[in-house]
């Protein structure tokens, strides 16, 4: 397995695992805290795929880990967003009703997973900057002084 796909779905494993768990305790509020923990997630992956990779490939290899780092955040956020929803946790638990079917329930679940879903292809193409960034300074960095 390369190593920006390896990078990519071991720091995304650790970030679908906080989202799960932030999702069910704090519900919607778990996709503004995400914010930073993927941002630095992605930064992680793609450092460590420039430290693997050739230099030529680096900033390549850190997008594509960023990428994979911002599709199992959307994935585990729309999961622990349901989580949350159904066990009714988080900040807006006092407005859920008391059946699952019932009208209010059904359209909160659509405007939450629309929010989640929009949140999440923006901040996924950040990470994808993120990784390309830091998997490319990486490797400049990480040269001899006669190939910079």
């Amino acid at each position: 397995m390369s190593p920006r796909i390896k990078w990519g779905l071991v720091t995304g494993a650790v970030i679908a695992v906080l989202n799960l768990c932030g999702g069910a305790l704090i519900g919607a509020l778990n996709n503004c805290l995400s914010f930073i923990t993927v941002i630095i997630a992605s930064a992680i992956a793609g450092y460590l795929c420039a430290r693997y990779e050739p230099a030529s490939e680096a900033t390549k290899a850190g997008a594509v880990a960023g990428a994979i780092v911002g599709g199992l955040n959307l994935i585990s956020q729309l999961i622990g967003g349901l989580i949350g929803g159904i066990i009714g946790s988080g900040i807006l638990a006092a407005g859920i009703p008391d059946s699952l079917n019932s009208p209010e329930f059904v359209s909160g679940v659509g405007i939450g997973m629309g929010i989640i879903v929009i949140a999440a292809i923006i901040i996924g193409a950040l990470l994808i900057l993120v990784g390309a960034g830091v998997g490319a300074l990486t490797a400049k960095l990480s040269l001899p002084k006669g190939e910079q």
